[in-house]
């Protein structure tokens, strides 16, 4: 019998990537726990967080870009234990680790920097969703309501998050 990923687990996954983005500057476009199919590949889909482009001012910004993408790709990894959903959700949560590798391998000089540039990034991830778990939550119910949010829902959601903490 082949096990899938909760609906629970897709929307904590991806309201991991979209809030820890948001909170780490990085504009979120739409976030959704919809099935797709991925144009190129074919490939099934169980969700997705679409990031906004964005026009680097420096290198340097450009950098700091790149490194916080890879801490919000990382985000949901921190997710998984908290939410009880065991080892299939792990498997989204393996696939998003590739990626941010491959995305990290782009600005390291060498292993030993990509090696760091990880252990920070996960350290970094772990710390955001701890941080912001309240908006985790609340964007992960919102995503189990209407599957998809675009920017100006993600914002409200964690204004109102917000006020209510008060």
């Amino acid at each position: 019998m082949e096990k899938k990923v909760s609906d629970k687990a897709r929307a904590y996954h991806e309201a991991a990537h979209t809030v820890v983005a948001v909170v780490m500057g990085i504009p979120v476009e739409e976030t959704t726990i919809r099935h797709t199919k991925e144009e190129k590949t074919g490939r099934e889909i169980h969700g997705h967080t679409k990031y906004k482009e964005i026009a680097y001012q420096s290198k340097q910004e450009e950098g700091e870009v790149v490194l916080n993408s890879v801490i919000a790709a990382l985000a949901p990894i921190y997710t998984v234990d908290r939410i009880g959903e065991g080892e299939i959700a792990k498997i989204g949560c393996f696939i998003d680790y590739q990626r941010a590798e491959a995305i990290v391998a782009t600005i390291a000089e060498d292993q030993e920097e990509k090696k760091e540039l990880m252990t920070r990034a996960n350290r970094k991830a772990k710390k955001e969703v701890d941080r912001n778990w309240q908006y985790i939550q609340a964007v992960a119910e919102e995503l189990l309501t209407r599957e998809t949010l675009v920017d100006d829902d993600i914002l409200e959601i964690m204004a109102k998050t917000t006020e209510r903490g008060r």
